[in-house]
């Protein structure tokens, strides 16, 4: 994919604005001590049927869209199930619109990253409502994993602090107990990064001791269960523009200030952190 993705980059004016933020002496030091001690996944890791789990449409390219252009590149089957409908990312846009809008980008951004669009599921529950869900969420799961029966789950990462993440870690979890499958669990973090130091604390926030501590005892956690990586140097203009696709999230389509864009988090250094050359995750069987 290296042709294809230098073809893309030259095509993305905006991929440059994001690596200025990948050189946060604050930051760069800490997650490049993670890598280094990462083990790196083989070529045998990759080539294995996946079903990635997002949570929101666009979780998937965020935590591990390079991954997955990496599997699609050898081939590897890799089906895409979303478990909410994306429909409270704003409140600006009526909720239905918002919705159907979401469905739109998601497909396309799945079809950048090679995943066939009939490989790609909307489960349709009310986002930021998940967790009122479960039951119904849980017996939807265990259809999709008894019938195509995957060797890896991709799903978000259990200390990622939203709580449709940690109800569709929770719902894949319980899902698989109800099966005793023992698939692969790859948990990929997103909100997990909205901390200090990956990000700088907000104007104006007062620096707690309790808060400090707080980040850095989950740092230490990120630092010993984040022990797996997956190199994607060469997929990283690609995977950008996979997320350009979900333009609801990446610009503000009706001007107004209560239309946030992931650039607004932290003025882009949380966006910052799903571009290094590699994505981790923690690895554990289900």
């Amino acid at each position: 994919m290296n042709q294809k993705s230098e073809e893309m980059r030259q095509h993305l004016p905006e991929y440059s604005q994001v690596n200025p933020y990948l050189a946060k002496k604050r930051s760069r030091h800490l997650r490049s001590v993670i890598h280094r001690l990462s083990t790196k996944l083989t070529a045998t890791d990759i080539n294995q049927t996946t079903i990635i789990f997002a949570p929101h449409q666009d979780d998937e390219t965020l935590g591990c869209g390079g991954t997955i252009l990496r599997k699609r590149a050898m081939n590897a089957p890799v089906k895409v199930v979303y478990t909410t409908d994306g429909s409270a990312s704003n409140k600006v846009m009526p909720k239905e619109e918002l919705a159907a809008l979401r469905i739109n980008e998601a497909l396309a951004a799945c079809d950048l990253l090679h995943v066939s669009r009939s490989d790609v599921t909307f489960l349709g529950f009310e986002d930021g409502q998940l967790n009122q869900h479960s039951d119904a969420a849980v017996e939807k799961v265990t259809d999709i994993l008894q019938r195509e029966q995957p060797q890896q789950l991709f799903i978000p990462y259990f200390r990622d602090e939203h709580k449709d993440h940690q109800a569709t870690n929770q719902i894949v979890m319980t899902a698989l107990r109800n099966l005793k499958q023992k698939p692969v669990i790859y948990e990929y973090p997103v909100w997990a990064w909205y901390r200090w130091p990956w990000i700088a604390l907000p104007p104006g926030r007062r620096r707690k001791v309790k808060k400090i501590s707080g980040n850095i005892g989950v740092n230490l956690h990120l630092r010993a269960e984040l022990k797996y990586a997956v190199e994607v140097a060469d997929v990283l203009a690609i995977k950008y523009a996979a997320l350009a696709q979900h333009r609801s999230q990446m610009t503000q389509l009706i001007p107004h200030p209560y239309w946030k864009t992931l650039g607004d988090i932290s003025n882009g250094e949380f966006l910052g952190c799903f571009f290094y050359t590699y994505e981790l995750f923690y690895r554990h069987y289900g």
